[in-house]
């Protein structure tokens, strides 16, 4: 079993006013970085092990938001890692790093919350964080 590193675990939402209303470029992927003040959201998951292959569910807990760009990385790496399954409502799936599902990002500006269930499948790797 790996383990998710929750003292390394950042989401990384990106709220555009007028600035990408159908979600972000894939140019992003390789630009996130964990913003330097808190967030007001935490990410939940349903374990904090995990085994390659068996979906961990992701939920982003906090006010609702309009836009969001979820990955997983190992430290110090841009590269992508595992993929994310059907994305739920108003949010699309993301092209990052090469790898077709490697992020989800919003489709449009609707508001988002607690309710919007994300599953992640894990690659053959450790120490993974989220942002």
């Amino acid at each position: 079993m790996e383990r998710l590193l929750p003292g390394f675990t950042t989401l990384q939402t990106l709220c555009f006013v007028g600035g990408y209303p159908s979600g972000a470029p894939t140019g992003a992927c390789e630009d996130t970085l964990p913003q330097p003040s808190p967030a007001p959201y935490a990410l939940l998951t349903n374990t904090r092990t995990f085994q390659p292959g068996e979906a961990i569910t992701v939920i982003i807990a906090g006010p609702e938001y309009r836009g969001v760009l979820l990955g997983a990385r190992t430290d110090g790496s841009t590269d992508a890692l595992g993929s994310w399954q059907i994305p739920p409502p108003d949010t699309r799936l993301l092209q990052c790093t090469g790898n077709l599902q490697g992020a989800v990002t919003h489709s449009n500006t609707n508001l988002k919350g607690n309710t919007a269930v994300y599953s992640w499948i894990p690659p053959n790797t450790s120490h993974i964080y989220f942002m």
